[in-house]
């Protein structure tokens, strides 16, 4: 990464990184085939992989094909494997995938937090009032 990238580029990661939180908690909740969460599982560890090199071209090329395995993307006939949450194996990897991007976002010293993450933290000091 050159000096004059260096800004585009944290922020091209920060847009990945992103993008790569909502797919995984969105993995979290689906229901596949277990052939499927095979396929799941091979690219959660290649998104693993891209964080630890900090690539941020395969970053995006395996949240894509993550997308891909999506249960919008599945079709099902009758005789298939019923769909199913992910196995527990999987589940526990996302997880530490999650919490390991999750880290990676947490404003460094002398740098101030994003607007929109550290607005959805806070909690309004009073309810709102009724709408009139």
């Amino acid at each position: 990464m050159s000096a004059g990238n260096a800004s585009n580029s944290g922020t091209e990661w920060h847009a990945a990184r992103s993008e790569a939180l909502a797919v995984l908690h969105d993995a979290l909740g689906w229901n596949l085939p277990g052939p499927r969460w095979e396929q799941v599982q091979s690219t959660v560890a290649d998104i693993a992989a891209a964080v630890a090199a900090a690539s941020l071209d395969a970053l995006w090329q395996t949240i894509s094909r993550l997308e891909l395995c999506s249960p919008l993307r599945v079709v099902t006939r009758v005789g298939d494997t019923p769909p199913l949450p992910a196995p527990k194996a999987v589940r526990e990897r996302i997880a530490e995938l999650i919490d390991t991007l999750a880290r990676e976002g947490d404003p460094k010293v002398g740098h101030e937090p994003d607007r929109e993450s550290s607005s959805s933290l806070r909690k309004p000091a009073t309810p709102p009032g009724p709408r009139r």
